[in-house]
Protein backbone atom coordinates (compact mmCIF):
# COMPACT_ATOMS: atom_id res chain seq x y z
CA UNK A 1 0.00 0.00 0.00
CA UNK A 2 1.26 3.38 -0.71
CA UNK A 3 1.93 5.77 2.22
CA UNK A 4 0.08 9.59 2.39
CA UNK A 5 3.01 10.10 4.29
CA UNK A 6 5.61 12.37 2.93
CA UNK A 7 9.15 11.69 2.05
CA UNK A 8 11.74 13.15 4.99
CA UNK A 9 12.83 15.62 2.67
CA UNK A 10 9.73 17.36 2.32
CA UNK A 11 9.09 17.37 5.91
CA UNK A 12 12.31 18.35 6.74
CA UNK A 13 11.33 21.21 4.32
CA UNK A 14 7.63 22.01 5.90
CA UNK A 15 9.64 22.33 8.76
CA UNK A 16 12.11 24.69 8.31
CA UNK A 17 9.95 27.27 6.26
CA UNK A 18 7.86 27.12 9.60
CA UNK A 19 11.00 28.01 11.67
CA UNK A 20 11.85 30.66 8.88
CA UNK A 21 8.52 32.55 9.39
CA UNK A 22 8.64 32.56 13.14
CA UNK A 23 12.26 34.12 12.75
CA UNK A 24 11.34 36.57 10.20
CA UNK A 25 8.05 37.71 12.18
CA UNK A 26 10.14 37.57 15.74
CA UNK A 27 12.53 40.27 13.86
CA UNK A 28 10.03 42.19 12.18
CA UNK A 29 7.91 42.70 15.65
CA UNK A 30 11.07 43.85 17.37
CA UNK A 31 14.06 45.42 15.22
CA UNK A 32 13.59 48.21 13.09
CA UNK A 33 13.19 47.27 9.14
CA UNK A 34 17.88 47.82 9.16
CA UNK A 35 17.71 43.85 10.13
CA UNK A 36 16.06 41.56 8.65
CA UNK A 37 16.16 37.84 8.75
CA UNK A 38 17.18 36.75 4.91
CA UNK A 39 17.37 33.12 3.45
CA UNK A 40 21.08 33.40 3.52
CA UNK A 41 21.45 34.06 7.64
CA UNK A 42 18.80 31.67 8.17
CA UNK A 43 20.65 28.99 5.86
CA UNK A 44 23.90 29.55 7.91
CA UNK A 45 21.71 28.86 11.26
CA UNK A 46 20.59 25.59 9.79
CA UNK A 47 23.79 24.58 8.45
CA UNK A 48 25.45 25.19 11.83
CA UNK A 49 23.38 22.96 13.98
CA UNK A 50 22.92 19.73 14.05
CA UNK A 51 19.15 17.98 13.52
CA UNK A 52 18.53 15.18 15.49
CA UNK A 53 14.70 13.14 16.25
CA UNK A 54 14.50 10.70 19.03
CA UNK A 55 11.67 8.46 20.26
CA UNK A 56 9.57 8.93 23.64
CA UNK A 57 11.74 8.09 26.60
CA UNK A 58 15.33 8.96 24.88
CA UNK A 59 16.96 11.16 26.77
CA UNK A 60 18.30 14.18 25.10
CA UNK A 61 20.10 15.93 28.06
CA UNK A 62 22.10 13.86 30.57
CA UNK A 63 21.68 15.79 34.18
CA UNK A 64 24.57 16.11 36.33
CA UNK A 65 27.36 17.32 34.30
CA UNK A 66 28.00 20.14 32.11
CA UNK A 67 26.28 20.74 28.52
CA UNK A 68 27.70 22.73 26.59
CA UNK A 69 25.11 23.16 23.80
CA UNK A 70 21.66 24.83 22.91
CA UNK A 71 18.91 22.83 22.40
CA UNK A 72 15.99 24.05 20.24
CA UNK A 73 12.98 21.64 20.22
CA UNK A 74 11.23 22.05 16.79
CA UNK A 75 8.36 18.91 17.21
CA UNK A 76 7.15 16.72 20.66
CA UNK A 77 7.36 17.42 23.77
CA UNK A 78 10.34 16.92 26.59
CA UNK A 79 10.00 17.00 30.28
CA UNK A 80 12.89 18.33 32.54
CA UNK A 81 13.49 15.34 36.02
CA UNK A 82 14.62 16.93 39.14
CA UNK A 83 18.07 14.92 40.16
CA UNK A 84 18.16 13.50 43.86
CA UNK A 85 20.12 16.35 45.78
CA UNK A 86 23.13 13.75 46.47
CA UNK A 87 23.66 12.63 42.70
CA UNK A 88 27.32 12.49 41.46
CA UNK A 89 28.63 12.88 37.92
CA UNK A 90 30.09 9.26 38.36
CA UNK A 91 26.56 7.70 38.74
CA UNK A 92 25.37 9.92 35.41
CA UNK A 93 28.77 8.09 33.71
CA UNK A 94 27.28 4.30 34.47
CA UNK A 95 24.04 5.41 33.17
CA UNK A 96 25.01 5.80 29.59
CA UNK A 97 25.91 8.69 27.43
CA UNK A 98 23.22 11.45 26.42
CA UNK A 99 22.88 9.64 22.85
CA UNK A 100 20.30 7.33 22.32
CA UNK A 101 19.91 6.32 26.06
CA UNK A 102 16.53 5.70 27.22
CA UNK A 103 15.79 6.35 30.84
CA UNK A 104 12.76 5.27 32.92
CA UNK A 105 10.48 8.14 33.90
CA UNK A 106 10.01 7.47 37.54
CA UNK A 107 14.04 8.50 37.75
CA UNK A 108 13.07 11.34 39.15
CA UNK A 109 10.15 13.99 39.62
CA UNK A 110 9.54 15.96 36.28
CA UNK A 111 9.75 20.01 37.56
CA UNK A 112 9.08 21.55 33.85
CA UNK A 113 8.44 21.10 30.35
CA UNK A 114 9.47 21.87 26.87
CA UNK A 115 6.96 22.56 24.37
CA UNK A 116 8.47 22.44 20.13
CA UNK A 117 8.42 25.65 18.75
CA UNK A 118 5.45 24.26 16.00
CA UNK A 119 4.09 23.29 18.17
CA UNK A 120 0.44 24.20 19.84
CA UNK A 121 0.53 24.09 23.86
CA UNK A 122 -3.09 23.06 23.60
CA UNK A 123 -1.76 19.53 22.32
CA UNK A 124 0.72 19.46 25.13
CA UNK A 125 0.89 15.57 26.78
CA UNK A 126 1.61 17.28 30.19
CA UNK A 127 -0.06 20.65 30.60
CA UNK A 128 -0.13 20.55 34.36
CA UNK A 129 3.88 21.16 34.16
CA UNK A 130 5.45 24.42 34.11
CA UNK A 131 6.52 25.21 30.19
CA UNK A 132 9.54 27.14 29.68
CA UNK A 133 9.50 27.55 26.24
CA UNK A 134 11.58 25.37 23.19
CA UNK A 135 14.62 26.21 23.82
CA UNK A 136 17.10 24.26 26.42
CA UNK A 137 20.13 25.69 27.83
CA UNK A 138 19.22 29.11 26.43
CA UNK A 139 20.10 30.71 29.89
CA UNK A 140 23.66 30.31 29.56
CA UNK A 141 22.99 32.58 26.30
CA UNK A 142 22.86 35.44 28.63
CA UNK A 143 24.62 33.63 31.71
CA UNK A 144 27.94 31.72 30.63
CA UNK A 145 29.33 30.76 33.77
CA UNK A 146 26.27 27.89 33.85
CA UNK A 147 28.42 25.94 31.05
CA UNK A 148 30.68 25.02 33.91
CA UNK A 149 28.33 23.87 36.01
CA UNK A 150 26.91 20.55 36.17
CA UNK A 151 23.04 20.58 34.13
CA UNK A 152 20.48 20.35 36.94
CA UNK A 153 17.98 18.22 35.65
CA UNK A 154 17.80 15.21 32.95
CA UNK A 155 15.81 16.00 30.02
CA UNK A 156 13.73 13.21 28.53
CA UNK A 157 11.72 12.92 25.86
CA UNK A 158 8.13 12.89 26.77
CA UNK A 159 6.89 12.57 23.11
CA UNK A 160 8.86 11.72 19.48
CA UNK A 161 10.82 15.14 19.05
CA UNK A 162 12.69 16.75 16.32
CA UNK A 163 14.79 19.52 16.96
CA UNK A 164 18.43 21.34 16.39
CA UNK A 165 21.46 21.49 18.32
CA UNK A 166 24.36 24.00 18.19
CA UNK A 167 27.58 23.41 19.82
CA UNK A 168 27.68 26.90 22.55
CA UNK A 169 30.75 28.23 20.99
CA UNK A 170 29.63 28.30 17.66
CA UNK A 171 26.40 29.43 18.34
CA UNK A 172 27.56 32.52 19.98
CA UNK A 173 30.17 33.25 17.85
CA UNK A 174 27.45 33.30 14.67
CA UNK A 175 25.90 35.63 17.08
CA UNK A 176 28.40 37.73 17.23
CA UNK A 177 29.38 37.83 13.83
CA UNK A 178 25.69 38.88 12.73
CA UNK A 179 23.43 40.76 14.35
CA UNK A 180 20.60 39.21 12.64
CA UNK A 181 20.91 36.40 13.91
CA UNK A 182 21.76 37.49 17.33
CA UNK A 183 18.08 39.37 17.12
CA UNK A 184 16.70 36.32 16.05
CA UNK A 185 17.70 33.99 18.73
CA UNK A 186 17.69 36.53 21.48
CA UNK A 187 13.60 37.79 20.46
CA UNK A 188 12.86 34.14 20.66
CA UNK A 189 14.41 33.83 24.11
CA UNK A 190 13.02 36.97 25.57
CA UNK A 191 9.14 35.59 24.67
CA UNK A 192 9.63 32.40 26.28
CA UNK A 193 11.66 33.40 29.48
CA UNK A 194 9.06 36.65 30.01
CA UNK A 195 6.53 33.77 30.72
CA UNK A 196 8.06 31.61 33.08
CA UNK A 197 11.09 33.95 34.70
CA UNK A 198 10.20 34.46 38.74
CA UNK A 199 10.31 38.62 39.31
CA UNK A 200 10.88 37.80 43.23
CA UNK A 201 14.56 35.82 41.79
CA UNK A 202 16.96 39.28 41.48
CA UNK A 203 19.16 37.15 39.41
CA UNK A 204 16.58 35.69 36.93
CA UNK A 205 15.97 39.37 36.62
CA UNK A 206 18.85 40.25 35.67
CA UNK A 207 19.33 38.30 33.19
CA UNK A 208 16.39 38.36 31.46
CA UNK A 209 17.05 42.10 31.14
CA UNK A 210 20.13 41.14 29.59
CA UNK A 211 18.20 39.28 27.01
CA UNK A 212 15.73 42.06 26.61
CA UNK A 213 19.48 44.32 26.15
CA UNK A 214 21.11 41.89 23.91
CA UNK A 215 17.72 42.56 21.53
CA UNK A 216 17.14 46.41 21.86
CA UNK A 217 21.13 46.53 21.09
CA UNK A 218 21.06 43.94 18.72
CA UNK A 219 21.28 46.38 15.64
CA UNK A 220 24.30 47.91 17.06
CA UNK A 221 22.32 51.42 17.49
CA UNK A 222 20.22 52.54 20.82
CA UNK A 223 18.09 55.73 20.82
CA UNK A 224 16.05 58.14 23.19
CA UNK A 225 12.46 56.08 23.22
CA UNK A 226 14.63 52.64 23.32
CA UNK A 227 16.97 54.31 27.01
CA UNK A 228 13.39 55.27 27.88
CA UNK A 229 11.81 52.03 27.64
CA UNK A 230 14.72 50.48 29.22
CA UNK A 231 14.80 52.92 32.15
CA UNK A 232 11.01 51.93 33.04
CA UNK A 233 11.69 48.19 33.07
CA UNK A 234 14.27 48.88 35.40
CA UNK A 235 12.22 50.54 37.72
CA UNK A 236 9.40 48.60 36.91
CA UNK A 237 11.64 45.28 37.40
CA UNK A 238 14.14 46.64 40.34
CA UNK A 239 17.35 46.13 38.00
CA UNK A 240 20.02 48.19 39.79
CA UNK A 241 22.03 50.28 38.24
CA UNK A 242 25.25 48.71 39.12
CA UNK A 243 23.48 45.89 37.20
CA UNK A 244 22.52 47.91 34.16
CA UNK A 245 26.21 48.54 33.77
CA UNK A 246 27.63 44.82 34.36
CA UNK A 247 25.22 43.96 32.00
CA UNK A 248 26.39 46.81 29.28
CA UNK A 249 30.17 45.51 30.16
CA UNK A 250 29.54 42.02 29.35
CA UNK A 251 27.61 43.32 26.13
CA UNK A 252 30.76 44.96 24.70
CA UNK A 253 29.09 48.43 25.50
CA UNK A 254 29.78 51.52 28.12
CA UNK A 255 27.81 54.05 29.89
CA UNK A 256 28.86 56.58 27.85
CA UNK A 257 28.37 54.65 24.42
CA UNK A 258 24.41 53.57 25.29
CA UNK A 259 24.16 57.36 26.08
CA UNK A 260 25.54 58.70 22.83
CA UNK A 261 23.49 56.15 21.00
CA UNK A 262 26.30 53.72 19.40
CA UNK A 263 29.91 52.42 19.57
CA UNK A 264 30.88 51.83 16.42
CA UNK A 265 31.19 55.10 14.63
CA UNK A 266 29.70 53.48 11.62
CA UNK A 267 26.29 53.78 12.80
CA UNK A 268 26.43 57.31 13.73
CA UNK A 269 26.63 57.61 9.90
CA UNK A 270 24.35 55.92 9.00
CA UNK A 271 21.27 58.66 8.10
CA UNK A 272 17.34 57.62 10.28
CA UNK A 273 14.73 56.84 7.18
CA UNK A 274 12.49 59.99 8.20
CA UNK A 275 9.45 57.90 7.64
CA UNK A 276 10.42 55.54 9.85
CA UNK A 277 7.84 54.74 12.52
CA UNK A 278 8.63 55.50 16.02
CA UNK A 279 10.72 52.38 17.83
CA UNK A 280 7.61 50.54 20.03
CA UNK A 281 8.26 49.07 23.24
CA UNK A 282 10.46 46.08 22.71
CA UNK A 283 8.29 43.45 25.53
CA UNK A 284 4.68 44.54 23.71
CA UNK A 285 6.23 44.16 20.22
CA UNK A 286 7.39 41.04 20.95
CA UNK A 287 3.61 39.55 22.28
CA UNK A 288 2.49 41.19 19.29
CA UNK A 289 4.99 39.13 16.94
CA UNK A 290 4.31 35.86 18.37
CA UNK A 291 0.56 36.33 17.72
CA UNK A 292 0.63 37.40 14.45
CA UNK A 293 2.85 34.19 14.39
CA UNK A 294 0.32 32.12 15.97
CA UNK A 295 -2.33 33.26 13.66
CA UNK A 296 -0.18 32.44 10.19
CA UNK A 297 0.83 29.35 11.26
CA UNK A 298 -2.93 27.96 12.15
CA UNK A 299 -3.65 29.25 8.38
CA UNK A 300 -0.79 27.48 6.96
CA UNK A 301 -0.87 24.38 8.87
CA UNK A 302 -1.86 21.25 6.33
CA UNK A 303 -3.48 18.24 8.66
CA UNK A 304 -0.95 15.88 10.10
CA UNK A 305 0.06 13.07 7.46
CA UNK A 306 -1.82 9.80 7.81
CA UNK A 307 0.41 7.15 9.13
CA UNK A 308 1.55 3.88 7.18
Amino acid sequence: MTSSRPSLTSEVAYTDFELHLQLCVALNGLNRSVISFCKVRFASLMKSATRRRKEHGAMLVQGGVPFKKVILLLRGEAVALRLANDAKPEAFARRGSCGDAVVSLDAGEPSHRYLGKLEADGLSATPKLTCRGSVVNGTAIASPGRLEEAYPNDIIAETAVEYLEWEYDELMEMMKEDKGIQASIVSILFHEMVNYVSSNTPTQRRRLYKILMMAVLADGKVDDSERKLLSKYREDHQISQQDHLSVLQELDWTEAGFRRGWMNPENFLEQKDPDEEAVKDPVSELHKAHAILSNLLQQMRPEPPALE
